[in-house]
């Protein structure tokens, strides 16, 4: 698509422990990064929240050498975990994906509390938010009124291939 000069936006790579455990992996993707010519804005991480427990040295710097080389990198799947707090506050993150589980609570006052909540604690502390599983109006709505950044789910689209992904940008 870079090469066709068609609209490119970034996708998302999800990096599990194994990963985060062997920092030569970045050395390894860099290569392939300079050998296609992409860029590094174009490629963002995302941890999920149960790989954040455990070495939280080597995440902050891994976290920390994939910005040093350009990258984005975010916290998927948050909220569903039991460090997730803890771990936003010693890694700098940035972007926080709320996951799904809170955005099928839209509707009880509880969950509306915790989503706006969370929504300014990520703001506060310079992550953008991107919610997870919206399928509804009535959820693209209230996140909407919660100033989230971004939104994913089935209510915007299903899953696609390229082909028709490359139409629908």
């Amino acid at each position: 698509w870079i090469k066709d000069n068609k609209k490119v936006v970034p996708i998302c790579v999800n990096l599990s422990r194994s990963y985060i455990d062997k920092i030569n992996f970045i050395d390894d993707l860099d290569k392939y990064i300079d050998k296609y010519k992409i860029s590094k804005d174009l490629i963002h991480f995302e941890i999920t929240e149960s790989s954040l427990m455990g070495n939280e040295n080597k995440l902050r710097e891994t976290v920390s050498l994939l910005h040093e080389r350009g990258f984005k990198v975010l916290v998927d799947d948050f909220g569903v975990g039991y460090s997730s707090i803890k771990a936003i506050s010693y890694v700098e993150f940035d972007a926080l994906k709320i996951d799904k589980s809170f955005v099928d609570g839209i509707g009880e006052e509880k969950w509306e509390n915790i989503i706006k909540y969370t929504i300014n604690l990520a703001n506060n502390l310079g992550m953008y938010v991107v919610a997870e599983g919206i399928e509804t109006e009535e959820q693209y709505k209230f996140i909407l009124e919660c100033n989230c950044d971004m939104f994913q789910g089935y209510y915007f689209d299903c899953p696609m291939d390229s082909n028709d992904f490359s139409k629908l940008i």
